[in-house]
């Protein structure tokens, strides 16, 4: 596994619980990861790395928050 696979998989490990915790009662934990892991795709090719977590969680928590208020 290379340092950007380890780097990915970090991520994806920081970013799924946090979300999780804050839609446990509307969106199932695979679906988080699924989205997670689609949007850190996104910046795969990224050459600056620092933000990319904090982006793709920022992003992935606006979708939910409007699925949430589109079923709701």
């Amino acid at each position: 596994m290379t340092l950007t696979e380890r780097a990915f998989e970090h991520d994806i490990h920081d970013i799924v619980p946090s979300l999780h915790a804050a839609f446990v009662d509307t969106v199932d934990i695979g679906a988080i990861a699924v989205a997670v892991e689609a949007e850190l795709a996104r910046y795969k090719s990224a050459r600056v790395r620092d933000f990319v977590p904090l982006l793709a969680e920022r992003d992935v928590r606006a979708r939910l928050r409007e699925q949430r208020t589109d079923q709701g």
